[in-house]
């Protein structure tokens, strides 16, 4: 343990002394960031049933307290990565059918056994109802749309009672686009309901560490759209955005990070409101007005 955690904040230290270095090197030298991804897949993509589980019960309560039922709902899953739990919960929780948007999709046939297992034991319910003999997803119950949240091409308009997503909005490029095809597919007063990380992704020590770089350096050096990117958009870009395509907030919680007091940030951050810029995990019901 003890090794463990020396190692740690070696790398720590490490990543806190070349970070630009570090991020330059991983966004824009493809051998080198193609040899990590392949030795770090899992930690760097991978989702665990304990996150995922916890974020489907997150999601449920909110709904609960906006009196927004969920039986015979479409509910649409934007980036579920490696796992289906979270869709898998809404059809324990008789929802009709779930859409998966994903433009990397990333789960096989492996992570649905592992998920339908997890949920087994964790709520004593069989899902295996919902898939194939050899673990494909039935199509009577889910779709899967292999689109961009900023072209759901596949998802017809009006077609979606629920909007769903876990740590995915902070890598979205156009938040304009995205926010448009969001209420482009809901039905009137549908609900959206969204987990945004906010901090920064290289180094969860540090969660203000990225916000010292303009904006021009940040985009071309040191992220990359569908390996590193994140768009460092704060909390209440957010929800300008949201208010700017009719959408109504229903439901808030917010995590902050450490005291800013410490950290150098570019002007363009420092001008912000401080609970804003504070704020690190962003939790948000809205509905469709």
């Amino acid at each position: 343990m003890r090794e463990k955690m020396i190692k740690s904040s070696l790398l720590l230290s490490m990543f806190n002394r070349f970070d630009f270095l570090i991020r330059v090197m991983y966004s824009r030298v493809p051998f080198l960031r193609d040899a990590i991804r392949a030795i770090l897949f899992n930690k760097l993509y991978a989702r665990s049933g304990n996150y995922c589980y916890a974020m489907h019960c997150r999601i449920v309560a909110a709904l609960k307290r906006a009196r927004i039922p969920i039986k015979n709902s479409v509910v649409l899953e934007i980036g579920p990565g490696t796992s289906l739990i979270m869709g898998i919960g809404f059809l324990l929780k008789s929802a009709r059918k779930i859409i998966l948007v994903d433009k990397y999709p990333r789960w096989d046939r492996t992570n649905i056994s592992e998920d339908i297992e997890y949920l087994k034991e964790k709520v004593k319910k069989d899902a295996m109802r919902f898939f194939e003999s050899d673990f494909r997803p039935r199509a009577d119950r889910f779709f899967y749309a292999p689109n961009s949240v900023e072209d759901m091409k596949d998802v017809p308009d009006g077609s979606v009672d629920i909007i769903v997503s876990a740590g995915v909005l902070e890598h979205v490029t156009d938040m304009d686009t995205a926010f448009r095809e969001m209420n482009r597919i809901l039905k009137p007063r549908g609900v959206m309901y969204h987990y945004i990380s906010l901090a920064d992704h290289y180094n969860f020590d540090k969660p203000f560490k990225f916000l010292k770089y303009s904006d021009r350096v940040w985009n071309t050096l040191l992220t990359k759209e569908g390996y590193s990117f994140t768009n460092r958009l704060r909390s209440d870009d957010y929800m300008d955005f949201a208010g700017r395509y009719g959408f109504k907030l229903l439901d808030v919680e917010r995590g902050t990070g450490l005291n800013l007091d410490s950290c150098k940030l570019h002007k363009k951050f420092a001008e912000k409101n401080r609970e804003d810029l504070e704020t690190i995990n962003l939790y948000a019901l809205f509905r469709k007005t």
